[in-house]
């Protein structure tokens, strides 16, 4: 009798290995573990003897001379380019759950959107608290 397994699973299994892979991808869970395994990695390798080449990736110039931006390294693009488009991506999804998803209705999105100004608000009355009477303490961050 003829072996069927090519109905069964695709003919390269490096396929179906790859349409695996995409679909763990997509799952929240796999990209949080994922964020939490690229920041311990990187908090032991700039803290080992091998910390002079974490410094010198951290700081390694990436400034194409046709987007006219000056001098920008790997820190910078981290903190300016890819958080900007970070919070663009998280409003865009934030107004998707508002206008078509579970938080449309104005009783279900109230928990959450007071979770959020608390989350806003706490930081600074506590770093007003703290730093309250210090000369020049109102021109800090709360962070």
């Amino acid at each position: 009798m003829p072996r069927r397994s090519a109905t069964v699973w695709p003919a390269r299994p490096t396929v179906r290995y790859a349409r695996e892979v995409a679909k763990a991808l997509r799952m929240e869970t796999v990209g949080g573990v994922l964020m939490l395994v690229a920041t311990v990695a990187a908090l032991v390798w700039a803290n080992t003897p091998w910390s002079g080449a974490y410094e010198a990736l951290r700081t390694y110039e990436i400034s194409p001379e046709w987007l006219n931006i000056g001098h920008m390294d790997i820190e910078h693009w981290a903190s300016s380019g890819l958080l900007a488009i970070f919070f663009f991506i998280a409003g865009v999804e934030l107004k998707e759950e508002l206008t078509y998803g579970e938080l449309r209705n104005p009783r279900d999105a109230a928990l959450p959107v007071i979770a959020a100004v608390g989350g806003v608000a706490l930081p600074a009355i506590i770093f007003l608290a703290v730093t309250a009477g210090e000369p020049g303490a109102a021109q800090g961050w709360a962070v």
